[in-house]
């Protein structure tokens, strides 16, 4: 129990002497001990109670059951040990000493509470010791939240030693880090001691510290509560540069403030060497695909030379009055079929210009008939030796000419007619040109009698 100064939050008693086991003592010590919460215990020499507060009821106690016991009676088994510390305040030089101990009391119940004891010597006769007072108060629950807190800070510590990423905290007020978890050293090659008080700016690659800055900058100024992962470099005990990556969450004090950074960093030197690679891998597609999209621009303007000359000669051909009529038929066949080829040619060569951006809409008056009909004639080869019957209807808003980018409309009926043609084993093949005038659009359906196209698939067929 302690010396005999009190602490601010104990009552103040009057002078007791022996005399206080008379039935005339002070009635205003009498008010204060009814009213007081804390145990007020008074004993003498031997330790044997004279004297117990009213508040003895809050541990299921009259006031007659304590008195001639000792508080050893009522003590935990395992706290006994502490009694000898109450001895020495009867010594001369201990009695001015402070000695506030935690002990467990039994209540009357059986249930053991947590007492916080404040004892002091009674003196009689100057110098002479007569007793001792002490007063307990309940600090069970004050116990048990610095218990939870205790085994909180151990499941931490626990977690944070055995942890394969490193967790620091840093201070907000200079930037230097207070505490760093032993798998630093794993990571960098550097105990914790070594690094604690640096400032972790001063520990990033030069090239990495104005992103590092800005981060930890923006987390404290906008004081969000977690900050954006940050990938940087720093340097091993070795000497290496290591990538890591941190994930920074700030801690606040009881009012609010801003006291520390707390982060788990690390190691992504694996993940950064895995994605440098990929940027390689990409990097090399893509010289590669250059070099094929080259390749075939080169090739389609080497095929489109000759070609032009076929389609040149071929028109020559065409407008000869000496053909007989089933040979100009030949060539106008001839000729559509060659228009056919130089339009896949200019797709090869769409496709480099894709890339760059670069393809374009040329339109002009064209008959569309004309081109329906030719794209038609490329497919009556294959469609004779399947059977099928190719059919073209034309309806009757259908202008004469249409302005649209001939090419293009070619493009698509190759790709359409060609479909059908493909997959129809019986029956008929048929294109059908309409023109909204509303709109100013022209409508092209190609109709057949083969399955279809799966439902899944309609969406792509104009990407």
């Amino acid at each position: 129990m302690s010396g005999s100064r009190r602490p601010l939050d104990a009552p103040e008693a009057p002078a007791i002497s022996t005399a206080c086991v008379a039935p005339n003592r002070d009635a205003t010590w009498d008010v204060l001990a009814e009213h007081i919460n804390d145990l007020i215990i008074l004993s003498d020499l031997s330790g044997a109670i004279f004297y117990a507060s009213p508040s003895c009821r809050n541990f299921g106690y009259s006031q007659h059951e304590l008195v001639g016991r000792s508080a050893a009676d009522f003590m935990h088994p395992d706290d006994l040990d502490d009694t000898s510390q109450d001895e020495a305040l009867l010594d001369a030089d201990a009695r001015g000493q402070s000695s506030r101990r935690e002990r467990r009391f039994r209540r009357k119940d059986g249930t053991w509470v947590w007492l916080e004891g404040n004892p002091s010597t009674l003196e009689g006769a100057p110098g002479a010791p007569v007793g001792r007072l002490n007063i307990f108060r309940d600090v069970t629950e004050r116990r048990a939240v610095r218990e939870r807190l205790i085994e909180s800070e151990h499941h931490y510590r626990l977690i944070a030693e055995h942890a394969t990423d490193m967790i620091s905290q840093t201070s907000c007020a200079d930037g230097r880090l207070t505490y760093l978890s032993p798998s630093v050293e794993r990571v960098t090659g550097y105990a914790p001691a070594e690094l604690v008080g640096q400032r972790m700016q001063d520990l990033v690659h030069p090239e990495d510290l104005a992103n590092f800055v800005a981060a930890f900058d923006g987390l404290i100024n906008e004081r969000r509560e977690r900050g954006r992962p940050i990938r940087f470099r720093t340097q091993h005990k070795n000497g290496a540069w290591i990538w890591l990556e941190s994930n920074p969450r700030l801690v606040r004090g009881p009012n609010g403030e801003l006291t520390d950074i707390v982060d788990v960093t690390r190691d992504v030197g694996e993940r950064e060497a895995l994605e440098a690679r990929l940027r390689e891998a990409l990097t090399e597609a893509e010289k590669s695909a250059q070099v094929k999209t080259e390749f075939l621009a080169n090739m389609s303007h080497e095929i489109r030379t000759p070609l032009t000359a076929v389609l040149g000669f071929t028109g020559l051909l065409a407008e000869r009055d000496d053909l007989p009529g089933e040979a100009r038929g030949q060539v106008d066949r001839i000729a559509g079929a060659g228009r056919a080829l130089l339009a896949i040619v200019n797709d090869v060569l769409d496709f480099s210009k894709l890339e760059a951006g670069q393809v374009t809409i040329t339109p002009s008056p064209t008959d569309t008939a004309r081109a329906a009909r030719e794209v038609l004639e490329m497919f009556e080869p294959q469609a004779e030796a399947k059977g099928l019957e190719l059919r073209f209807e034309a309806r009757s808003d259908l202008p004469a000419r249409v302005w649209v980018d001939a090419g293009r409309l070619r493009q698509i009926l190759v790709n359409l007619i060609g479909n059908a043609v493909k997959f129809t084993e019986h029956g008929t093949v048929a294109v059908r040109l309409e023109y909204e005038a509303q709109g100013e659009v022209l409508v092209a359906e190609i109709a057949d009698t083969g399955p279809g196209i799966a439902a899944g698939a309609r969406d792509k067929l104009f990407e």
